[in-house]
Protein backbone atom coordinates (compact mmCIF):
# COMPACT_ATOMS: atom_id res chain seq x y z
CA UNK A 1 0.00 0.00 0.00
CA UNK A 2 0.78 3.54 -0.43
CA UNK A 3 -0.67 5.08 2.55
CA UNK A 4 -1.07 8.98 2.29
CA UNK A 5 -2.32 11.73 4.87
CA UNK A 6 -5.00 13.86 3.69
CA UNK A 7 -6.03 16.77 4.96
CA UNK A 8 -9.82 16.38 3.18
CA UNK A 9 -11.93 18.67 5.78
CA UNK A 10 -11.61 22.34 6.89
CA UNK A 11 -14.49 22.53 9.66
CA UNK A 12 -17.04 25.18 8.18
CA UNK A 13 -15.22 26.46 5.33
CA UNK A 14 -17.08 25.48 2.03
CA UNK A 15 -15.56 23.86 -0.43
CA UNK A 16 -15.90 24.73 -4.46
CA UNK A 17 -18.78 22.44 -4.75
CA UNK A 18 -20.70 25.30 -2.19
CA UNK A 19 -20.92 22.45 1.04
CA UNK A 20 -19.23 22.67 4.18
CA UNK A 21 -19.05 20.43 7.73
CA UNK A 22 -19.51 22.42 10.82
CA UNK A 23 -17.36 21.14 13.96
CA UNK A 24 -20.80 20.05 15.69
CA UNK A 25 -21.68 17.50 12.74
CA UNK A 26 -18.00 16.80 12.61
CA UNK A 27 -17.84 15.59 15.82
CA UNK A 28 -21.17 14.83 16.64
CA UNK A 29 -22.25 10.56 17.63
CA UNK A 30 -24.00 8.39 14.46
CA UNK A 31 -26.15 5.92 15.85
CA UNK A 32 -25.64 4.21 12.34
CA UNK A 33 -22.13 4.47 12.32
CA UNK A 34 -21.44 3.94 15.99
CA UNK A 35 -18.99 7.08 15.79
CA UNK A 36 -18.71 10.39 15.96
CA UNK A 37 -19.43 11.22 12.30
CA UNK A 38 -15.95 12.28 11.04
CA UNK A 39 -15.01 9.20 12.31
CA UNK A 40 -17.39 7.30 9.58
CA UNK A 41 -13.97 7.82 6.96
CA UNK A 42 -12.42 4.78 8.46
CA UNK A 43 -12.73 1.52 6.73
CA UNK A 44 -14.66 2.86 3.81
CA UNK A 45 -12.76 2.91 0.48
CA UNK A 46 -10.69 4.97 -1.64
CA UNK A 47 -11.33 5.61 -5.85
CA UNK A 48 -9.90 7.11 -7.87
CA UNK A 49 -11.69 10.60 -9.78
CA UNK A 50 -15.09 9.35 -7.42
CA UNK A 51 -16.11 6.66 -9.45
CA UNK A 52 -17.35 5.06 -6.72
CA UNK A 53 -20.16 3.01 -8.41
CA UNK A 54 -18.63 -0.47 -7.65
CA UNK A 55 -16.80 -1.21 -4.79
CA UNK A 56 -15.21 -3.57 -6.07
CA UNK A 57 -13.05 -1.44 -7.41
CA UNK A 58 -11.66 0.79 -4.62
CA UNK A 59 -8.27 0.89 -5.34
CA UNK A 60 -7.82 0.97 -1.65
CA UNK A 61 -9.17 1.84 2.29
CA UNK A 62 -9.30 4.78 4.71
CA UNK A 63 -7.71 3.12 7.96
CA UNK A 64 -7.75 6.02 9.94
CA UNK A 65 -9.30 9.89 10.96
CA UNK A 66 -8.57 12.19 13.03
CA UNK A 67 -9.78 15.99 14.09
CA UNK A 68 -6.65 18.08 14.41
CA UNK A 69 -7.96 21.66 15.85
CA UNK A 70 -6.25 24.26 14.42
CA UNK A 71 -7.14 27.23 17.32
CA UNK A 72 -5.61 30.39 16.01
CA UNK A 73 -8.54 29.64 12.97
CA UNK A 74 -11.33 28.78 15.22
CA UNK A 75 -11.32 25.82 13.03
CA UNK A 76 -10.02 22.10 12.52
CA UNK A 77 -9.16 19.89 10.03
CA UNK A 78 -10.33 16.35 9.71
CA UNK A 79 -7.22 14.32 8.18
CA UNK A 80 -7.73 10.69 6.54
CA UNK A 81 -4.97 8.41 6.35
CA UNK A 82 -5.74 6.84 3.07
CA UNK A 83 -3.76 3.18 1.64
CA UNK A 84 -4.14 2.99 -2.42
CA UNK A 85 -3.24 -0.47 -2.81
CA UNK A 86 -0.16 -1.35 -5.32
CA UNK A 87 -2.05 -4.22 -6.28
CA UNK A 88 -5.46 -3.17 -7.49
CA UNK A 89 -3.88 -0.54 -9.11
CA UNK A 90 -0.31 -0.11 -9.57
CA UNK A 91 -0.41 2.97 -12.09
CA UNK A 92 -2.40 5.04 -9.53
CA UNK A 93 -0.14 4.25 -6.49
CA UNK A 94 3.12 4.80 -8.93
CA UNK A 95 1.80 8.36 -9.46
CA UNK A 96 0.73 8.97 -5.87
CA UNK A 97 4.78 8.13 -5.13
CA UNK A 98 6.07 9.65 -7.43
CA UNK A 99 4.17 13.05 -6.16
CA UNK A 100 2.94 13.36 -9.69
CA UNK A 101 -0.58 13.17 -7.90
CA UNK A 102 -1.11 15.16 -4.76
CA UNK A 103 -4.69 16.14 -4.60
CA UNK A 104 -7.78 14.48 -2.98
CA UNK A 105 -11.41 14.69 -2.39
CA UNK A 106 -14.09 13.03 -0.35
CA UNK A 107 -17.18 11.56 -0.59
CA UNK A 108 -20.29 11.66 1.89
CA UNK A 109 -24.10 11.94 1.78
CA UNK A 110 -26.23 14.01 3.79
CA UNK A 111 -30.24 13.91 4.42
CA UNK A 112 -30.46 17.68 5.22
CA UNK A 113 -28.30 20.64 4.76
CA UNK A 114 -28.76 24.56 7.01
CA UNK A 115 -28.52 27.45 4.23
CA UNK A 116 -26.00 29.57 4.96
CA UNK A 117 -28.01 33.10 4.22
CA UNK A 118 -31.67 32.07 5.76
CA UNK A 119 -30.74 29.28 8.15
CA UNK A 120 -33.67 27.55 6.29
CA UNK A 121 -33.59 23.47 5.85
CA UNK A 122 -33.03 21.41 2.81
CA UNK A 123 -32.60 18.37 1.57
CA UNK A 124 -33.86 15.63 -0.46
CA UNK A 125 -36.67 14.49 1.92
CA UNK A 126 -37.13 16.34 4.15
CA UNK A 127 -39.99 19.94 4.18
CA UNK A 128 -38.09 23.21 3.23
CA UNK A 129 -37.65 26.11 5.24
CA UNK A 130 -34.85 27.55 2.92
CA UNK A 131 -36.36 30.23 1.10
CA UNK A 132 -33.24 31.30 -0.84
CA UNK A 133 -33.35 28.74 -3.73
CA UNK A 134 -36.09 27.14 -6.24
CA UNK A 135 -38.13 24.35 -5.10
CA UNK A 136 -35.78 21.57 -7.08
CA UNK A 137 -32.57 20.31 -4.51
CA UNK A 138 -30.92 18.88 -7.52
CA UNK A 139 -30.50 22.75 -8.93
CA UNK A 140 -28.69 24.69 -6.40
CA UNK A 141 -27.38 27.02 -8.90
CA UNK A 142 -27.61 29.98 -6.34
CA UNK A 143 -24.57 28.52 -3.86
CA UNK A 144 -21.33 29.43 -3.84
CA UNK A 145 -22.47 32.85 -5.44
CA UNK A 146 -22.25 36.52 -2.78
CA UNK A 147 -25.72 37.28 -1.47
CA UNK A 148 -26.79 40.93 -0.04
CA UNK A 149 -24.54 42.18 3.16
CA UNK A 150 -21.69 40.48 1.58
CA UNK A 151 -22.54 36.87 2.72
CA UNK A 152 -21.16 33.71 0.97
CA UNK A 153 -24.49 31.52 0.32
CA UNK A 154 -23.23 27.87 0.63
CA UNK A 155 -24.47 24.52 2.22
CA UNK A 156 -23.68 23.22 5.64
CA UNK A 157 -23.96 19.46 6.00
CA UNK A 158 -26.07 18.85 8.98
CA UNK A 159 -25.53 14.75 8.99
CA UNK A 160 -23.08 13.90 6.72
CA UNK A 161 -21.96 10.12 6.62
CA UNK A 162 -18.35 9.79 4.86
CA UNK A 163 -18.14 6.73 2.45
CA UNK A 164 -14.98 7.34 0.12
CA UNK A 165 -12.04 9.54 -0.33
CA UNK A 166 -11.17 9.84 -3.72
CA UNK A 167 -7.50 11.05 -5.82
CA UNK A 168 -8.54 13.53 -7.98
CA UNK A 169 -6.87 15.99 -10.59
CA UNK A 170 -9.30 18.80 -9.31
CA UNK A 171 -10.50 18.80 -5.73
CA UNK A 172 -13.42 20.62 -3.94
CA UNK A 173 -11.59 21.80 -1.16
CA UNK A 174 -7.93 23.43 -2.41
CA UNK A 175 -6.56 22.70 0.71
CA UNK A 176 -7.09 18.29 0.24
CA UNK A 177 -2.65 18.32 -0.94
CA UNK A 178 -1.03 15.99 0.40
CA UNK A 179 2.72 15.16 -0.31
CA UNK A 180 3.58 13.35 2.82
CA UNK A 181 3.61 9.41 2.44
Amino acid sequence: YVVVPVPVITAGIPNRNSQAFSIESLVDFSVDMHCPRYKSFVSSPCFQEHQSEDYEEAKGVNLDAILIPIRSYNTAKIVVLSAFCRQKDPRLANVILKGERQSYSMGAVATSFTCSICKGKLGPAIVRTCKCTGTDFNRLNTYGTIKQGGKLHYLLADDPIFVENSSVSDPADITAVSTAL
